[in-house]
């Protein structure tokens, strides 16, 4: 895996932790720029990639190893990993489903905007997903890092 990714993870950790909702907006913007990095790296859309993972039943499951596996890669610790890029500031794991599916349930198009074939999201303070809405917390296409 690029330096980059790996040189995120540890530099971009802050040593004061901030509430919750700034906790889960900053690392959902990680978490888009690892989708972007692995995309670059693999030459694959993120959706082609955890489709590929057979060994994990649940979406979440597939891009916990696939962040834990690329991170290894780099001598990053499987607990930084999952806690960076797989929950949210509260502590819960993020939700992920592919875009089109989300489009079929409903789910707002300021959920669903983003480039990318599947969408990370946290169901917000009161751990529930409502998919995009109530006090769920996702990044607007526009605040996706480029």
């Amino acid at each position: 895996m690029a330096i980059g990714l790996a040189h995120l993870i540890v530099s971009c950790t802050p040593p004061v932790t901030p509430a919750p909702k700034a906790a889960t907006i900053n690392k959902l913007n990680r978490v888009y720029h690892t989708i972007r990095v692995l995309e670059s790296e693999n030459h694959l859309s993120i959706g082609e990639q955890l489709r590929r993972i057979t060994n994990a039943i649940t979406l979440q499951d597939k891009w916990t190893r696939l962040v834990v596996e690329s991170m290894a890669k780099d001598g990053i610790d499987e607990t930084i990993a999952r806690e960076t890029l797989c929950q949210d500031g509260y502590g819960n794991l993020f939700n992920i489903d592919f875009k089109t599916s989300l489009i079929a349930k409903g789910a707002p198009n300021k959920l669903t905007g983003v480039e990318f074939d599947v969408i990370i999201w946290s169901s917000g303070e009161n751990g529930i997903n409502e998919d995009g809405q109530g006090d769920d917390i996702f990044l607007p296409a526009e605040k996706v890092p480029r």
